[in-house]
């Protein structure tokens, strides 16, 4: 009696997974790929290669340095740019047009640099570095989750999710983040702070954001004259004032008058995370855990903490005094667990949101993202193999990569037995019958999470 082995050992790995998984862990955006062509004005190709930007002066003198060139040059209306371009304005005013239709105002004495421009399907990836000076972003609404519009300073990051946002940097790079409209983040050492629109905060390199202060932009007050009842229903935006009745919007540094509308300081939380373990395999459970802290002077209620996959957090401790208040100085800790389906990527990042509510009613806002790495569960068969001498009773033997897992399913030709898992490795003796032998190995975890590999063997005379 002889025996041929069918060289393919077809190493199915069929994810048998029967625990539904959210289309969105599942999607794959990829950017796509472009021959770069190398030009004298753009001896690196990435303009080629990249979305375009456009410049527009209104007035004054513009330069513009090109990647990989040691001299500024004379900017012109019209002129497009790309990644690694950088554009700074002496006397006179820019504006530069993104390919989606956003916009950045550049004052006078501004220097920005394009760090990145990409598009893939609905998603839009703008980042900017400004180094000095100021600029207004007019973004237009992110449709897409993964689009992202941010300006890097020396001092933070600011980040707008389809919002008029205003960005200063100071030569001593202490930078201000104001939201003129809409929703603007700033992101300093890690901690994403949520900027109410109508106020700014100031962040000193090195330093955490300071507290939110009134104003969008720092120093202009609205001013209201009429000539009849002075009744001012006003909401000013970086330019323009709208009342019933008549108003002049003025740039001052001095105290408002009584005439002058001013907002209340907003309250100011924030949130960090760890996740334990950082590294899971399918089916297994993560603990995610929230620090919420109150880094300003005003009391936060009603603080709750949900995340994106883990959905709603259970608080754990803090409240010092037990009147369910964040007070200023406190910190609090929640935590929430995920268990992790099967098929769910190998890297997940995960956000969660703390919300609050002062005595006023203002609400008060933190966003956090959580890194989890993901290990799917593999099962492999390392003998036989393509080279094994096969006799009638044969070694079947394989690998499972999770530790929890103690035993597998064997099954030949519809024949099912158990066999165990030891270490991480299993092994038994199969007879083979004359024929194809089809033999299956499968490793379940709970959560129906279900993974298998298969041979086939014939077995002839």
């Amino acid at each position: 009696m002889t025996s041929r082995y069918v060289p393919f050992v077809k190493t199915l790995l069929t994810a048998v997974v029967c625990m539904a998984l959210p289309l969105s862990l599942l999607g794959c955006q990829k950017t796509p790929q472009s021959n770069a062509v190398k030009t004298t004005d753009d001896p690196t190709g990435k303009v080629a290669s990249s979305p375009l930007t456009v410049l527009s002066i209104a007035g004054g003198d513009v330069l513009v340095l090109k990647p990989g060139a040691k001299d500024w040059v004379k900017g012109e209306e019209g002129m497009t740019l790309g990644v690694d371009y950088k554009v700074k304005t002496a006397n006179g005013n820019a504006t530069l047009t993104f390919f989606e239709g956003s916009t950045i105002e550049l004052e006078a004495d501004t220097e920005i640099g394009l760090a990145e421009l990409s598009a893939a399907g609905t998603v839009n990836n703008i980042k900017l570095k400004e180094t000095i000076g100021q600029t207004i972003s007019r973004v237009k609404k992110l449709t897409d989750s993964a689009s992202t519009y941010e300006i890097e300073t020396q001092a933070a990051v600011a980040a707008v999710r389809g919002t008029t946002m205003y960005v200063a940097v100071a030569q001593n790079g202490i930078t201000t983040v104001g939201n003129i409209e809409g929703s603007a983040f700033v992101i300093v050492q890690g901690i994403e702070t949520f900027i109410t629109p109508g106020f700014h905060l100031m962040v000193e390199p090195g330093k955490p954001a300071g507290l939110q202060q009134p104003g969008a932009i720092p120093g202009a007050t609205t001013t209201a004259t009429t000539t009849s009842q002075p009744v001012i229903t006003a909401a000013t935006t970086a330019s323009t004032t709208r009342t019933t009745t008549t108003t002049t919007t003025t740039a001052t540094t001095a105290a408002p008058t009584a005439q002058t509308t001013t907002a209340a300081v907003p309250p100011s939380i924030a949130v960090s995370s760890t996740v334990n373990p950082q590294t899971v395999f399918w089916g297994d459970t993560a603990t995610f855990n929230f620090t919420v802290t109150n880094n300003g002077t005003i009391p936060v209620s009603g603080v709750n903490v949900s995340d994106q996959y883990a959905g709603a957090a259970s608080y754990t401790g803090g409240d010092k005094n037990s009147n369910n208040i964040l007070d200023a100085g406190e910190v609090w800790t929640f935590k929430a667990n995920y268990i992790v389906p099967g098929g769910a990527p190998n890297v997940l990042n995960s956000t969660a949101t703390v919300s609050g509510k002062d005595p006023n009613n203002q609400p008060a806002q933190a966003t956090v993202s959580t890194r989890i790495n993901i290990t799917p569960l593999t099962v492999l068969i390392t003998s036989p193999g393509p080279n094994t001498q096969l006799t009638a009773n044969i070694t079947l033997a394989g690998t499972v990569n999770d530790p929890t897992i103690t035993q597998v399913t064997v099954n030949q030709n519809g024949s099912t037995s158990t066999v165990r898992v030891v270490n991480g490795n299993f092994s038994t003796t199969i007879t083979l019958v004359m024929g194809t032998n089809t033999i299956t190995v499968t490793a379940t975890k709970a959560g129906g999470i279900s993974v298998s590999t298969s041979i086939a063997i014939d077995q002839t005379q």
